[in-house]
């Protein structure tokens, strides 16, 4: 997705993957096997798109002096969720059920796209690739 970052723009890009993401999270809650995998394939396709341009992003808004610790902590919430989420993930199943927790994480993805025009870290970020 960098290449489509860098002809559109990372932010347009990151909502795209953010919403194809949520969108085929969120459809994981069918009850058909090959719907479902079908629809894992297409979350992980979008998934790959988020991160990279988050971090073009986040590379362009940071201060030169500030920049690697910035990008370090950005990445810190989604370590923790490699490590605490399937603990908790199983933990609120057993509760809502599985197609409960596929619906609601669909929706909080849906939900994040649309704050990348809300919500923004200081000044606006630059769109057009650093020289």
């Amino acid at each position: 997705f960098g290449w489509l970052g860098d002809k559109i723009g990372a932010r347009r890009t990151l909502l795209a993957t953010l919403a194809g993401n949520g969108l085929f999270l969120a459809l994981q809650a069918i009850p058909s096997l090959s719907l479902v995998s079908m629809a894992m394939w297409w979350q992980g396709f979008f998934r790959g798109g988020v991160t990279p341009n988050l971090m073009t992003l986040l590379a362009r808004a940071a201060p030169e002096e500030r920049r690697a610790a910035v990008m370090n902590l950005s990445l810190l919430p989604q370590q923790i969720s490699w490590f605490a989420g399937p603990a908790a993930g199983t933990a609120l199943a057993a509760g809502f059920g599985l197609q409960g927790m596929f619906i609601a994480c669909g929706f909080l993805a849906l939900l994040s796209a649309p704050l990348l025009f809300v919500v923004r870290a200081g000044a606006a970020v630059s769109e057009a690739p650093s020289a």
